[in-house]
């Protein structure tokens, strides 16, 4: 087995015992269950970001990190998810329903157990032995060091080797399967979007008068870019991930429209705006997992988040409305990230915590 995390001593949860203990203890008689099992003791799962983007996430890359450390081996999708904590429809994302289209969608083939189906396995004293079982313990990675600073599970695995396109499996499986055409794109252009909140009935903003010299900045940069401004609550599901994955550079204010990160194509930015002072690693993590560059934009200051402290700072205001951010830092890394593009390389992005003053060009 590949634990993600510390398993708690208890012999009702977890043993490790010999295949003579385990015969002595159930017989001889077991049920195999083949292929790939995620399991879940997990029940913080009724939101897209936190199902999709932290489990779900965490189980591929510890998945990955077992079954093909040097990303050479295949990846055969899992037969089964197991949520040894929930019921159906605990797990499910009330009326915005994007954890069901994450699993029809992306792992089609996929049955899926419930915390019911475990309890009646108790109580018939079944007996079933799986190939290969990669699980998740969200409680248990509250023992990482680096998750305890960042709460975040995804930082308790952040050092496990895999290959650089470990997560395309999963990515293509949902791309194939959308009940959209595919919408072209011109490959001489990078693709820039930024999905704004400023339509949100609730919850964070950018100040009104902030927003609109953004966009503004942004305009200005066709056609030499395409630029898309986009509201996800507008589109449907399907219309949502496919925005996503033709981009290449996603830019939005800290919340969940930044969760379509998962549908980048590889190398791609993410920039997140957030309310100067503060610093939340809910994107920067499963951004740099994936292996796509991310920067911080703090009102006129680029913030480099792999310098930053893995703890997190929510000052008063971080959720709020009229949060003020100014274009230059994001322009400085939109070009950076195409300056390398263009080269092959590596994109250089200003140095951490560099300011941009407040300019008053017309963009």
């Amino acid at each position: 087995m590949h634990f993600n995390g510390n398993m708690f001593d208890d012999p009702q949860y977890i043993q490790a015992i010999s295949p003579s203990d385990a015969l002595q203890l159930f017989g001889a008689h077991a049920t195999r269950q083949s292929g790939v099992t995620m399991m879940m003791k997990d029940v913080y799962l009724q939101h897209y970001a936190h199902f999709t983007m932290e489990s779900i996430l965490t189980l591929w890359t510890t998945y990955a990190a077992g079954a093909s450390p040097d990303g050479r081996a295949p990846l055969p999708f899992p037969e089964r998810m197991v949520f040894t904590e929930l019921n159906d429809p605990d797990w499910r994302d009330g009326s915005v329903k994007m954890n069901g289209f994450v699993l029809k969608h992306a792992f089609p083939g996929m049955g899926v157990q419930y915390k019911r189906d475990w309890e009646e396995k108790a109580e018939f004293g079944t007996v079933d032995v799986y190939d290969r079982v990669v699980l998740l313990d969200r409680p248990a990675t509250h023992f990482s060091a680096s998750n305890a600073a960042s709460n975040k599970i995804l930082a308790a695995i952040a050092a496990l080797p895999r290959g650089r396109n470990f997560w395309e499996p999963v990515r293509n499986s949902m791309l194939a399967s959308l009940p959209l055409p595919q919408k072209a794109k011109d490959e001489r252009k990078l693709v820039v979007t930024y999905v704004s909140r400023q339509h949100a009935a609730k919850g964070r903003r950018l100040a009104v008068e902030d927003n609109a010299r953004l966009e503004a900045a942004l305009k200005a940069l066709e056609p030499e870019f395409e630029v898309n401004l986009v509201y996800f609550e507008e589109h449907d599901r399907a219309e949502q991930i496919q925005i996503a994955a033709r981009s290449d550079i996603l830019l939005g204010l800290h919340g969940n429209g930044l969760t379509h990160l998962l549908w980048l194509g590889k190398q791609s930015l993410v920039i997140e705006m957030m309310l100067a002072g503060g610093w939340a690693r809910d994107f920067e993590l499963p951004a740099t997992t994936l292996g796509h560059h991310y920067v911080a934009i703090h009102n006129d200051t680029l913030i480099r988040g792999s310098e930053m402290a893995p703890t997190m700072v929510i000052p008063e205001g971080f959720h709020g409305q009229g949060i003020n951010v100014q274009p230059e830092p994001i322009l400085a890394a939109i070009r950076a990230f195409q300056a390398g593009r263009k080269a092959g390389k590596e994109p250089v992005f200003p140095p951490h915590r560099t300011s941009f003053r407040h300019s008053s060009t017309a963009w």
